[in-house]
């Protein structure tokens, strides 16, 4: 039987709100409740998009013919993952392959975690350069998230060519967790993360409940 008395659960998702806009979900968000006719009880109809709040975009995201959510193995979204804590970055900084390799952390088949330690404003925030991308594919990494401390993408990029990090992430299986919270109240590197998203067939993408789970040192 597990003792859930040994571990810590770090909730990383972001609460939502349909009264409430924030960054990273100031997308449509809307509950009418309703009864179910035989037994009286209550039901929601929700009406959103796949991108709301915490979520997990998946290959289809960015290129149609490609796997959507409900055809990559459930294995990709629960596993050992390892938080790579950014510092020393300046403003509007790429986060190269250099940055991510300094402490060592990133295993084969790891969920990689990224968090700039240093708060910068929306407009000023670092991000992934493509060199780093393509650094996590070679490292084997099955899934990456970023909390709201970087951009994925350079910022301001026009189409069609402004999404290159999703390129290389996706096209290479990989998919991409945004808007994590909570990333500064993990007291180890390495934990268990469980991000399950829905199995809707067709989604590009789906909103997860993600945890992380800390084994106490004492046990």
């Amino acid at each position: 039987m597990l003792d859930l008395s040994k571990y810590r659960i770090v909730d990383l998702s972001m609460r939502c709100s349909p009264r409430r806009q924030r960054e990273g979900w100031n997308r449509r968000l809307e509950l009418k409740r309703s009864r179910i006719p035989y037994d009286n009880t209550i039901m929601h109809e929700i009406n959103t998009v796949s991108h709301i709040g915490t979520h997990v975009e998946g290959p289809s995201h960015y290129l149609a013919r490609l796997k959507d959510i409900s055809q990559l193995p459930i294995e990709i979204f629960i596993g050992e993952a390892a938080l790579l804590r950014l510092t020393g970055m300046k403003p509007n900084q790429e986060v190269k392959s250099t940055d991510l390799a300094k402490d060592g952390r990133i295993r084969r088949g790891d969920i990689a975690l990224l968090r700039v330690e240093d708060p910068f404003a929306q407009e000023e925030r670092p991000y992934l350069s493509v060199d780093g991308a393509k650094w996590l594919v070679k490292k084997g990494v099955k899934l990456i998230g970023i909390d709201r401390t970087l951009h994925l993408e350079k910022p301001g990029a026009k189409a069609p060519n402004n999404l290159p990090v999703h390129d290389v992430l996706l096209r290479n299986g990989i998919p991409i967790i945004e808007f994590l919270e909570n990333l500064d109240k993990l007291r180890r590197e390495r934990f268990i993360l469980i991000a399950l998203p829905l199995r809707i067939v067709g989604l590009d993408a789906s909103p997860v409940r993600a945890i992380a789970i800390q084994r106490i040192r004492n046990f």
